[in-house]
């Protein structure tokens, strides 16, 4: 079996805007390490950004198999830390 570990994360933000982020991760944090929302945990920035929990959010990567991997019965996607309401596709 051949492992992939997928890399490259990007979480769009607003129409073509996109950022870079780590996976498994968190909406509300990787908007502040971009400096899109002030520090959550301090004083009421929680309440001001509170659109974020209001819309969805899309992340997303890209990787490539090979005509080998394609000729297999079976392929298994594998992910760590997804939130109860999401979607995959």
């Amino acid at each position: 079996m051949r492992k992939i570990d997928l890399k490259n994360w990007r979480l769009n933000v607003e129409n073509d805007k996109k950022i870079c982020v780590s996976v498994p991760g968190d909406v509300t944090n990787d908007l502040y390490e971009a400096g899109i929302i002030s520090d959550p945990l301090f004083g009421d920035n929680l309440k001001k950004a509170d659109y974020v929990f209001h819309r969805d959010w899309t992340y997303d990567t890209v990787f490539s198999l090979t005509e080998e991997d394609l000729k297999r019965d079976r392929i298994v996607l594998c992910f760590v830390g997804i939130d109860t309401l999401s979607e995959i596709s």
